[in-house]
């Protein structure tokens, strides 16, 4: 009776053919089958995968913020508005309020350190609702930056939490446990 040459009988055999599939043709075919081809060097393909892009960093809020959403919800709101009612859609049947809510200011207000430019404005807003309006939101955000608004805001926040310093010492595993 012939030896069986199947995957549970011959692991280690199947293992070795997985490895040669990337490289068989029809002219080695038969060498992998009888096994008289040597094995392929290992290839490291990490260099052809994109690495992974940093996560956004999306301010949180805490109940303490909340003056300060009401206050930038307000501003931008009143403006939007009266911009979309006023110069791109005077008397029409949609008004401002029905394109932009405060569901928007708030994720504006949260990727605030993240928006660089109109574009950007997409992805946290979901597109634009009139031909624009990304552009005025962008100009809006560079003027608010750049107001006695915004630079109050920091002001409250006060200084940023600093960091403990870490220990410069060694300490050995013999010395940790005394």
């Amino acid at each position: 009776m012939p030896k069986c040459r199947c995957s549970n009988c011959a692991p280690v055999e199947a293992e070795t053919l997985l490895e040669f599939l990337t490289i068989t043709n029809q002219d080695n075919f038969d060498m992998v089958m009888r096994d008289e081809l040597a094995p392929p060097s290992k290839y490291n393909l990490k260099h052809k995968y994109p690495s992974r892009a940093a996560p956004v960093k999306k301010r949180k809020f805490t109940p303490a913020d909340e003056a300060e959403i009401k206050e930038f919800t307000g501003l931008l709101l009143h403006d939007m508005i009266a911009y979309y009612d006023n110069i791109v859609s005077p008397g029409g049947a949609v008004q401002g309020c029905d394109l932009f809510d405060e569901d928007d200011c708030v994720a504006i207000l949260a990727n605030l350190d993240n928006i660089s430019d109109a574009p950007s404005l997409r992805n946290i807003v979901g597109g634009e609702c009139f031909v624009g309006q990304l552009e005025w939101l962008h100009k809006w955000i560079c003027d608010f930056r750049t107001s006695a608004t915004h630079t109050r805001s920091i002001a409250t926040q006060g200084p940023a939490a600093s960091k403990k310093s870490q220990s410069t010492v060694l300490v050995t595993p013999k010395e940790a446990l005394v």
